[in-house]
This record gives C-alpha cells, structure tokens and sequence, in this order.
C-alpha cells in the first residue's frame, strides 16, 4: 500500500511539475472524438510564437455564440464544428440544454470553435477564444486561460467556464495555441 502511494504522489509531482513548464512545445495532433461527432483538438501551452509572423484575425470575424463561467462541460474540451448535427450536440453537452434555443450558424460560410476548462474548484477562473491565426497552412486558436492568484479569493462553488466562438469556414489543420493567465488580487 505503502509504493502505491509513493507511485501516485510522484506521478503527481511529474504532472505537476510538467504543467508548469511555461514552454511547452505545441501539439498539433487531431483525433475525431467518435461519441459526439465533433472534431477534438489537442493543444499545447505556449509563451509566444517564437517571433513568427501570423495573420490576426479581424476583430469581427470572431462571433462569441456562449461565454459562461459556469457551462455544463465536465472536463477540458477543445474541439472544432463544421456542421449543424454536431453542433446541436456540442450545444447540449456544454449547456446541459439549459441555455436558450440552438443559435443559428450557417455552416457553408462558419464553423464553430468550443474551449471549456472542465471543473475548477473556485470561481475566478476564465477560458476565452482571443482570436484566430493562420500560419504556414494552419489555423492557430489563440486562447486565454486566466486563474485567480494567490492572494484573491473565490467563491466556494465548482465552475466550469466555456467559450463557443462562430468563426469562417476553414478546412486549414486546427490547433490550440493557449496563454495563462493568473489575476493579481
């Protein structure tokens, strides 16, 4: 009993210490989650672009369709959709159908983007799609996570933030570019 736990608390200590590398490298792997139809998306934490030169997106080309600190997404989700089946069932898994009507989205000209943090024992915590990026083929996400610091204090209840962005239609690779954030208190 006694190396079980010792085996879990350093494989603990590993992603711990593994989360806080401020660079690491971005991952630009794509597997389609079969259950839900969407497209999930790896992502990786980056600092900058290493002094890349990417197109911004124009400041109305990002059309935010839900931004809730408190969504129905039970775990960390990164996904892209490019059609209405599967946005319907995106919609219920991250309001839990509790939000309204299905916005309309014409998918022959957007698609959507969805970011969700999963559970956080605190509120405070914010996910928001800052904008989109095209580079050497691809569509980089820019994401903002922002966490309270250390001195703040939160609320006592789980949240879940989340953010669906509407965006123009684009078969480009997609990948997750993510900047942290803690907020001084």
């Amino acid at each position: 009993m006694m190396t079980t736990r010792r085996v879990f608390l350093r494989a603990c200590f590993a992603l711990i210490a593994l989360a806080c590398q401020p660079n690491r490298p971005r991952v630009g792997i794509v597997a389609i989650q079969d259950t839900h139809s969407w497209q999930q998306v790896s992502s990786g934490v980056t600092a900058g672009n290493g002094g890349a030169r990417m197109t911004h997106s124009e400041p109305d080309s990002l059309t935010h369709l839900y931004h809730e600190e408190t969504s129905n997404a039970q775990s960390a989700l990164r996904a892209v959709v490019r059609d209405s089946g599967a946005f319907a069932r995106l919609w219920r898994h991250v309001t839990g159908g509790h939000r309204g009507p299905l916005p309309t989205v014409d998918f022959a000209r957007y698609m959507v983007i969805a970011v969700a943090m999963g559970a956080q024992g605190s509120t405070g915590h914010q996910i928001t799609i800052a904008g989109i990026e095209t580079k050497a083929g691809v569509l980089h996400v820019r994401v903002q996570l922002t966490a309270p610091g250390e001195n703040c204090l939160g609320g006592g209840m789980i949240t879940r933030p989340a953010d669906l962005v509407q965006v123009p239609r684009s078969s480009l690779l997609v990948t997750f570019v993510e900047t942290l954030a803690e907020t001084r208190c």
